[in-house]
């Protein structure tokens, strides 16, 4: 994937480097305590790192896909959304019950 989309390193890089484990515990307590959406709590954070900038994936065609448990569902709604706003269509596989299916 990275062959044919470089830019998607780019992209990614600053969220890889902003998601430490102070970060995950917190978006986590989001959800599993204050009820929070995951899709929401992504975008919220997404919003608030201010990314993507400078990335254009218009064309691409990609497909996340990620577990049924709160931390991939946050990770997955991070990722889908960050594509999504670099330009890029994504098709939505995310909470998937098992590894085989994730795979």
């Amino acid at each position: 994937m990275l062959e044919q989309h470089p830019e998607i390193q780019k992209l990614f890089a600053p969220i890889a480097e902003a998601l430490d484990d102070d970060t995950m515990v917190a978006l986590n307590a989001r959800v599993d305590v204050d009820g929070q959406d995951p899709k929401a709590v992504a975008k919220k954070w997404l919003d608030d790192k201010g990314i993507p900038e400078g990335v254009d994936l218009s064309g691409a065609s990609l497909t996340v896909g990620s577990k049924e448990f709160t931390e991939q569902l946050i990770l997955g709604h991070i990722t889908k959304l960050a594509l999504e706003k670099a330009g890029a269509a994504v098709k939505d596989q995310l909470g998937l019950v098992g590894s085989t299916a994730v795979r």
